[in-house]
């Protein structure tokens, strides 16, 4: 290989280098850790996701919604609210009954509070 071919494989091998480590930087800086009493929560700000469940973040404020399924099929869902200027998280419940004598009701837990610090990633052995 001539001595141009070298230098441009090595300007496009610094420049791949220089976008990974730039880019894995941001991803990093765009992922905040949340300890929320003994939840842990992982806010990705750039994909607007807590824990890959879409959310609502702003400034003030982080909100989401986790659906999930009880074994006999009744939906059930949790509402968090993250006040990111006090750190205080507020999480409800809610259970759609389509059997029993509650069939067609819905019932709403009270609000829970808690108190939420960032933190940093979770360890991993690999």
């Amino acid at each position: 290989m001539s001595f141009l071919t070298l230098n441009r494989v090595a300007s496009v091998t610094l420049v791949a280098l220089a976008v990974l480590g730039a880019s894995s930087g941001t991803a990093r800086a765009d992922t905040m850790f949340l300890q929320c009493g003994t939840q842990a929560f992982t806010v990705d700000l750039a994909n607007n996701t807590v824990d890959n469940h879409p959310a609502t973040i702003n400034d003030t404020a982080i909100d989401w919604v986790v659906r999930y399924s009880y074994a006999d099929g009744t939906p059930g869902s949790s509402q968090f609210h993250i006040d990111r200027t006090t750190g205080a998280m507020t999480s409800t419940g809610t259970v759609c009954f389509q059997a029993g004598e509650f069939k067609g009701t819905c019932r709403t837990t009270p609000p829970s509070a808690t108190t939420c610090t960032k933190g940093s990633a979770p360890a991993t052995k690999f």
